[in-house]
């Protein structure tokens, strides 16, 4: 059995809403397709699920974006405590608590940058520097 569902956007954090069910995958997709076009256009995103399973859509940004903080400490300075923001197998370099008003929004911000600069940034080298 699948769900065809309704949310006010793609990127939209509204809870879907179910509009109708069908048997089969090609039936599901068939009349996900009919209501986008004919009944919502563009005021609503229409996709289709597995009956009682999260939309794909949140699947996907579950396990592929989800930041997660990890507290640590560095070899020879036990006494300070430092966050790191990591996203798959990148990280941010190490804030130190303290250093900054709120290191998990700094921590997240040199995530960022890391990313969106790869080698050729300032927090990357500052990671490289670390280790």
């Amino acid at each position: 059995m699948f769900e065809i569902i309704k949310k006010a956007s793609r990127f939209s954090d509204d809870e879907p809403e179910v509009i109708d069910h069908a048997d089969s995958l090609s039936e599901a997709e068939a009349l996900a397709h009919d209501y986008q076009v004919n009944r919502y256009g563009p005021s609503a995103f229409v996709t289709v699920r597995r009956a009682g399973e999260r939309s794909p859509e949140e699947s996907a940004q579950d396990t592929d974006f989800r930041i997660a903080y990890h507290e640590m400490t560095i070899e020879g300075l036990h006494a300070h405590r430092f966050l790191v923001a990591k996203l798959r197998r990148v990280s941010s370099p190490p804030v130190q608590q303290g250093s900054v008003s709120d290191w998990t929004t700094s921590a997240l911000g040199r995530l960022t940058d890391t990313i969106r600069m790869g080698r050729d940034s300032r927090n990357y080298a500052d990671l490289k520097a670390a280790e």
